[in-house]
């Protein structure tokens, strides 16, 4: 089991090695048995697949590369770099879907 320093290539199954890790490891492990209630052969398939994943692949899947390193950060024990990162973040742009038109637009009649 390797040990820190952590980088953004380390497994979700890695992390139990520190703490912080262990509480990770625990919170996504919880988190699925939430979305996954009453099936134990998919939620086990699930976690699976989830402890193999590098941390990387958060990024690829729609996160911010710079939260992946604050998350490294925190996870090696650097706490201040890791919550400045953090902070840093700016928020996610509100999502350009189809706006509800306000009372008396849109209508034609």
């Amino acid at each position: 089991m390797p040990l820190r320093p952590y980088t953004a290539n380390a497994t979700v199954g890695d992390l139990k090695a520190s703490l912080v890790g262990r509480a990770v490891h625990y919170l996504l492990r919880r988190e699925l048995r939430l979305l996954l209630p009453g099936d134990a052969g998919r939620r086990a398939q699930a976690e699976l697949a989830i402890m193999e994943t590098p941390l990387r692949t958060l990024a690829m899947s729609g996160m911010d590369m710079n939260l992946v390193g604050a998350a490294v950060d925190i996870l090696n024990y650097r706490f201040v770099r890791g919550f400045k990162k953090l902070r840093a973040l700016k928020p996610a742009p509100p999502s350009s879907g189809a706006a509800i038109p306000s009372e008396g637009e849109g209508d034609d009649a």
